[in-house]
């Protein structure tokens, strides 16, 4: 499982990087400059998170338990909740689409999503060794 975790990360990051420099170069000019942050955010949140599902990705497989394999699923869920929406929001706002008002909604509950999943990473990692092997406190 975590090999998937850390393919998953690596293309969420390219795709960052992607967006990252579509936003800097080829939508410099076609979006307005508040949309155009939005797009950075999104982009600058995804690539962090993606870093933080390969690190969640080293840790599963050294500590094989279910808090650290829900951080990851909330980090991915997180990513396409956040990141996506503000992504499909610019991008249907700037077609006209009054979807755009309802895909705003997303957002709050991506972030949600992104701090669940580095409060389950910590919460995955045992405090303590006890003769030898790590255990939970």
């Amino acid at each position: 499982m975590h090999r998937f975790f850390f393919k998953v990360a690596a293309a969420l990051a390219a795709l960052a990087v992607v967006v990252g420099a579509m936003g800097t170069h080829l939508l410099k000019n076609m979006l307005e400059p508040s949309a155009l942050e939005s797009v950075k955010t999104a982009a600058y949140y995804q690539l962090v998170h993606s870093i933080a599902l390969i690190l969640v990705s080293m840790l599963y497989r050294h500590y094989e338990n279910k808090k650290i394999l829900y951080s990851a699923y909330f980090f991915i869920l997180g990513i396409f909740l956040f990141s996506g929406s503000i992504y499909l929001m610019v991008a249907l706002n700037e077609m006209g689409s009054v979807v755009a008002r309802i895909i705003v909604y997303f957002t709050p509950i991506g972030g949600l999503f992104l701090i669940v999943g580095w409060l389950l990473m910590v919460a995955g990692v045992p405090s303590k060794k006890v003769y030898g092997k790590d255990q939970d406190s």
